[in-house]
């Protein structure tokens, strides 16, 4: 269960993501340049109530080292780097962040742009566990961490991904 505050779950999820190619524009053009919004979110957030949670979407795209679109794995790094910071930040008012570090996550849209036969079948290759990853698994480890079972987890990349990090 998550602390409420007047009938308000104390939870913030944030996420920057686009999927669209942004190879040749300046880094600071990228998704995180919203990201210090979170920074003042949660300072409301510490204002509201007494302890939260954040909840920042990264992916595993900068520790595979992927190539093909550098912006998106760079934002994603320095949103990992960010969540470690402000869990610090928020820490003494206990405002717990986290990050969730899904893999590929068979969406409506990646079913229709990106999934092919071969590159699912290559894909669950890689994987230690060979099923497809679904919302549903995000879903799951979203409220994990919005939840108090998650209590004491402040700081981490959660990484989603059905082992393919571990296998490259």
């Amino acid at each position: 269960m998550t602390r409420r505050s007047k009938d308000c779950t104390n939870v913030l999820v944030y996420s920057s993501k686009s999927t669209w190619p942004i190879i040749g524009r300046s880094v600071t053009h990228c998704p995180h340049s919203g990201d210090a919004r979170v920074s003042l979110e949660g300072m409301n957030l510490n204002h509201r109530a007494d302890g939260g949670s954040i909840i920042n979407f990264s992916s595993i795209s900068y520790m595979m080292g992927n190539a093909g679109y550098p912006s998106y794995t760079t934002a994603n790094s320095g949103l990992t780097g960010m969540t470690r910071s402000l869990a610090r930040e928020f820490g003494p008012d206990r405002i717990r962040v986290n990050a969730l570090a899904p893999g590929w996550v068979l969406t409506e849209k990646q079913l229709d742009m990106w999934a092919t036969p071969d590159a699912l079948a290559a894909h669950l290759e890689r994987q230690c566990l060979k099923d497809h990853l679904a919302p549903r698994d995000i879903v799951d480890t979203t409220l994990f961490l919005a939840s108090d079972a998650s209590r004491m987890m402040t700081g981490q990349a959660v990484v989603v991904d059905g082992g393919v990090v571990m296998t490259g």
